[in-house]
């Protein structure tokens, strides 16, 4: 599904959220279209306008995975949090 598809069925559904895993091709959520810094304005007041949050995103980090590692994921999706994230 596209993200225009993600978020219309979600309001036709009935939900609050949607969860995040991947978008089309690319599967680690922030580098995908709608979440691109040039993009990401747009695709916050499309979810405010249809009263949708981002209810989870899906990191593909490993529990073995480095802290810097899980840092720079914080970091990355710290846009997407009404609290910033603190380091």
């Amino acid at each position: 599904f596209n993200w225009e598809d993600i978020y219309s069925m979600a309001k036709d559904f009935g939900f609050d959220g949607v969860e995040m895993r991947g978008l089309g091709d690319e599967i680690f959520s922030v580098n995908a279209k709608p979440f691109c810094a040039d993009n990401l304005p747009r695709t916050i007041e499309t979810l405010r306008k249809k009263h949708l949050e981002i209810c989870c995103l899906s990191s593909g980090c490993a529990l073995r995975q480095t802290n810097d590692f899980i840092g720079s994921f914080s970091r990355s999706f710290s846009s997407f949090i009404y609290a910033p994230v603190n380091h």
